[in-house]
C-alpha cells in the first residue's frame, strides 16, 4: 500500500468512526484492558445559521461592503482587501454580533470557564479575489477567535487549521492512512452561513481562491473584559 506523507492535509469532512478508542482486541490474551487517553484537545466549534437569518445578515454585510468599497478600484487577481477592525460597532452588523456573542457564551460554559465578562476586541471583513490567499497566522492576546462566511464559491470554501504542538514535527514517519491523530493540518469545509470559533492560539490559513468570484468573510476576536487592561493589546 502506498504511504501518505504525515504532513499531508486531512479533510475534516472525511472523518469516520472506524478508529476505536481502545487498542485492545478480544484476541489479545496478554491484555486485560486498555484505553487511549486524549489529552489537551484543541477544539473548533462549527455552527450553521438558519437560512432566513443567514440571508438577512448577508444582505446587510454585502450592501455595507459595497458602500465601503464604492470609491476603491476593483481587486486584481491575487489581491485582498480588509476593513478596519471596528465593524462590530456598526448597526448593520448587530444581528451577526448577537450570534457571535451567544456562541461565545455557550463555549465558555462548555469549557467551564469562571469568567463570563467578555467583549469583541476586533471585527473586520476580508475580501479575497481570485488567486488571493491568507498565510498562516494566529491572533495573540485574545482568548477566542472566529470567522463567519458570507460568500464561499466552490474553490474557496475551506480553511486550514495547523497543529499547535510545535514538537510534533520533530519526527515525521510515513503513515498508511491519514487520521486526526497523525496529521498536522486539518481542512474544514465551510458554506455561506457557517460560523466557526476556535482558540486564538490556533494557527490557521486560507488556500488560494481558485474560484472566479470574490470570497467574503467576517473575522472577530474575543477577550475577557477584566483582562483587556492587564494584557497587551490584541494583535490581529
Amino acid at each position: 500500500m502506498p504511504q501518505a506523507p504525515a504532513h499531508a492535509k486531512r479533510c475534516a469532512a472525511q472523518s469516520d468512526n472506524r478508529h476505536s478508542p481502545s487498542m485492545a482486541k478480544e484476541t489479545d490474551p496478554w491484555i486485560q484492558a486498555s484505553d487511549v487517553i486524549p489529552m489537551f484537545p484543541t477544539l473548533v466549534w462549527k455552527i450553521l445559521l438558519k437560512p432566513e437569518l443567514r440571508d438577512a445578515i448577508d444582505e446587510k454585510v454585502v450592501t455595507t461592503l459595497e458602500r465601503l468599497r464604492r470609491d476603491l478600484p476593483d481587486l486584481e487577481p491575487g489581491q485582498g482587501w480588509q476593513t478596519e477592525q471596528t465593524i462590530h460597532q456598526r448597526e448593520e452588523f448587530q444581528d451577526l454580533i448577537s450570534c457571535t456573542t451567544r456562541l461565545a457564551a455557550s463555549i465558555l460554559r462548555f469549557l467551564r470557564i469562571g469568567l463570563d465578562d467578555f467583549e469583541i476586541t476586533g471585527c473586520w471583513a476580508t475580501v479575497l479575489a481570485k488567486g488571493a490567499t491568507h498565510k498562516v497566522h494566529s491572533h495573540p492576546n485574545n482568548f477566542l477567535s472566529g470567522v463567519y462566511y458570507v460568500r464561499t464559491p466552490p474553490g474557496s470554501d475551506t480553511i486550514n487549521f495547523h497543529d499547535p504542538r510545535s514538537q510534533s514535527s520533530v519526527i515525521r514517519p510515513p503513515v498508511v492512512e491519514l487520521t486526526a491523530e497523525n496529521t498536522d493540518q486539518i481542512v474544514v469545509r465551510v458554506t455561506s452561513g457557517t460560523l466557526l470559533m476556535f482558540p486564538s492560539y490556533l494557527e490557521h490559513s486560507v488556500d488560494t481562491n481558485a474560484s472566479g468570484e470574490e470570497r467574503i468573510s467576517i473575522s472577530f476576536n474575543i477577550m475577557f473584559t477584566s483582562l483587556t487592561e492587564q494584557l497587551g493589546k490584541p494583535l490581529w
